[in-house]
């Protein structure tokens, strides 16, 4: 499946939505702070680090490696505005809704 720089950007702020959600409704659980806590923190961790690696650079190094430079790093900059574009948006909503 290719990537737009806007389904990429879509995709990693659902999935940043999705995690917050999941932990929001999660809260409850009583969780050790010990060795337990620090495996899940770091298992989330390296999980988001790989999906945002996913859906920022893997299509950008592609064009990179396939000689298309200056293609490559308009993708990835209009990945990361498109991305910053949608995560204020929905900062947006939230605090205006979180007001009412």
């Amino acid at each position: 499946m290719k990537l737009t720089p806007f389904s990429s950007a879509g995709i990693a702020a659902a999935y940043i939505c999705g995690i917050v959600l999941l932990i929001g409704l999660t809260s409850g659980l009583e969780l050790d702070n010990g060795l337990l806590g620090a495996i899940i923190v770091l298992s989330l961790l390296v999980c988001s680090v790989s999906v945002m690696g996913m859906l920022f650079f893997y299509q950008p190094v592609r064009m990179l490696l396939g000689g298309k430079a200056d293609e490559a790093l308009r993708f990835f900059l209009t990945t990361l505005a498109w991305f910053i574009g949608i995560m204020l948006a929905i900062v947006i909503i939230v605090f205006i809704a979180d007001k009412r």
